[in-house]
């Protein structure tokens, strides 16, 4: 009995040696539930606070306010966002369950991986150790995807970091220009 434990025992500490303990596997690109998101876009701010989590989805509240020229909030609109994490990747959805099979950010994260994004479209990792200056403030490992849409043409890069999620959100109808911000993280505060 004891031989059989001895072997047991040796098997599942060999297995916990053997497993990858890459960064790959072990970064979370999901939104903490502890802390409030602020995004500014071109003519809006988004705030994303944690609701509840249920059968491992996150619900987050999404506050939009539109902001005119003089930075003065013109309308304000509410929606509950969902987000899910799993070993496969980085799941959203506004409207209902995040789709099974396609992701923001597919995992492990792979510098040349390429993966479904929400609308069936391939989307490439292009990098995975970018330093990334923002609003609010310098990210480092910052992973880059870049996707284009086989109608339009229109080219979309994401970029999210660790701990923190997505960060910034750009898209560019000709790859020679520069990209336009269309999202980016302005704040990230504890939640109260």
């Amino acid at each position: 009995m004891r031989k059989i434990i001895a072997i047991i025992f040796i098997c599942l500490i060999s297995a916990f040696l053997m497993t990858p303990t890459t960064e790959a596997t072990t970064k979370s690109y999901a939104w903490n539930p502890n802390k409030v998101y602020i995004y500014y876009g071109d003519i809006n701010q988004i705030t994303y606070t944690f609701m509840k989590k249920k059968d491992g989805i996150s619900y987050w509240k999404a506050k939009n306010q539109g902001i005119n020229d003089n930075g003065k909030i013109e309308w304000t609109d509410t929606y509950t966002f969902r987000q899910r994490e799993t070993k496969n990747g980085l799941q959203w959805e506004l409207t209902g369950e995040p789709k099974k099979n396609y992701f923001y950010l597919a995992y492990p994260v792979e510098k040349g991986k390429t993966f479904l994004n929400w609308n069936g479209t391939p989307t490439k990792i292009v990098s995975t150790n970018a330093t990334v200056k923002i609003k609010a403030g310098t990210f480092k490992n910052v992973v880059i995807t870049k996707t284009t849409d086989k109608h339009s043409g229109i080219q979309t890069k994401c970029y999210y970091a660790p701990g923190y999620g997505l960060i910034k959100a750009g898209h560019t109808t000709n790859p020679k220009y520069p990209y336009e911000t269309e999202l980016e993280l302005k704040k990230v505060t504890n939640k109260k």
